[in-house]
């Protein structure tokens, strides 16, 4: 027969079982005989016992009461066995509820039953106390086991709550220190994906009092909170030596200095340092991938390699500060990324590249060409996962003025 499940109160959670706490099993059975013959077995076992004389009391009773266990008969008036089984299932949600079956039926498709519509074993009558026992104390123990694993996994999701709440605070307080700056600026189109809360990929911009601009793009080993610590220090010395127009070299020369004092062995930074201004740019770049200009209208990309290992590996004494100088033609587009924009891959492992992304940046489809590559990106890996860090800005030369108010 089939009932409608009405709208009540979640149950309770009910207590793990102890030595000292009696299992209370309900007994649902429309035969007063078979309950109290079943009452006297498991008082006698030291269960606390409850009953039901069919399915639609027996949903109430275990909504009310949570029993440890049920011992289920299969035909009784108002509600069968079946249907009270299906209800008190749904009613129990992922909450593991042993349901014995209490049956006469003896053909297997019956028997199959017990077991589809969400029983744990079968009983037939008439009853073997020892084998009732014996199967009551398995699936307790069971239960016992699944409430105990239902305890930790909530005690791992409070703590994985409050680590990620934790992180999140500490993201925000690392985003105040680090990505403050000009890169919202009329000459800046960028893009920031990072892979996990923290970012390892680091961006910044700041004016010069000369017309132009100091932009850094960085990308640490790995990704995530480790990869995100040296960000700190180096936003630090870009903001406070730019502000004092110290030169590119100097700037990058320190960054180096500090990183390798603070840094791990396996821990490094991808650095590119470029100024730029409507005219000129100059450029120090240490394990970014290749500098992408585009010179106005002429056909063709101008790619500046990386000419120097990233920063934080080399001692002072054996690193070079030295950069390259380039003219820049009217409208000229220069693009710099970190490496995860290129390597990210679709679901069968094919990296987006760096053709597709120069494609990106050479076929103008009236989006800008960063937002043509994050779309172009997203088309490639559809459902993929992101495993790294993905940054790309550009800076078009002739949206910078010729003298930049501080």
């Amino acid at each position: 027969m089939s009932a409608t499940l009405h709208a009540l109160p979640e149950p309770a959670h009910p207590p793990l079982l102890d030595a000292a706490t009696p299992a209370t099993i309900l007994i649902v059975d429309d035969d007063n005989t078979n309950r109290l013959l079943l009452r006297s077995h498991l008082n006698q076992a030291g269960y606390q016992v409850l009953e039901a004389r069919d399915g639609a009391e027996a949903v109430e009773m275990y909504n009310l009461h949570q029993p440890h266990a049920v011992l289920m008969d299969v035909m009784m008036p108002v509600m069968d066995g079946y249907e009270a089984t299906r209800i008190i299932r749904q009613l129990a949600s992922s909450r593991y509820v042993p349901i014995i079956f209490l049956t006469a039926l003896t053909d297997e498709r019956s028997l199959a039953r017990c077991v589809e519509t969400g029983g744990v074993d079968f009983i037939t009558k008439p009853y073997n106390k020892t084998l009732l026992k014996l199967k009551l104390e398995a699936v307790l123990r069971i239960r016992t086991l699944y409430a105990q694993l239902e305890v930790h996994a909530q005690t791992i999701s409070a703590q994985n709550d409050y680590m990620q709440q934790e992180q999140e605070t500490a993201e925000r307080i690392f985003s105040n220190m680090v990505h403050r700056g000009h890169l919202l600026d009329d000459c800046f189109d960028y893009r920031v994906a990072p892979s996990a809360i923290f970012n390892g990929d680091l961006l910044l911009a700041m004016r010069l009092d000369k017309a132009g601009y100091r932009i850094l793009i960085g990308d640490f080993t790995g990704h995530g909170l480790p990869a995100a610590v040296g960000a700190i220090p180096v936003a630090e010395i870009f903001y406070a030596m730019t502000a004092k127009q110290i030169p590119l070299n100097i700037l990058v020369r320190e960054i180096n200095r500090k990183l390798k004092a603070i840094l791990p062995a396996e821990i490094f930074l991808s650095l590119c340092v470029m100024d730029v201004s409507a005219t000129q740019l100059e450029i120090w770049n240490g394990g970014i991938p290749d500098i992408l200009v585009k010179p106005g209208n002429e056909p063709g990309l101008l790619h500046l390699v990386s000419q120097h290992p990233p920063a934080g590996i080399l001692p002072d004494a054996s690193f070079s500060d030295e950069t390259q100088r380039i003219e820049l033609t009217t409208d000229s587009c220069v693009y710099a990324y970190s490496d995860g924009v290129t390597e990210i891959s679709n679901s069968n492992g094919e990296m987006f590249g760096e053709q597709r992304l120069q494609e990106c940046l050479l076929h103008d489809n009236g989006l800008g060409a960063v937002a043509r590559t994050w779309a172009a990106v997203a088309e490639f890996t559809g459902v993929a996962n992101q495993i790294d860090d993905m940054t790309m800005i550009e800076i078009a030369a002739n949206q910078i003025p010729e003298n930049l108010a501080k």
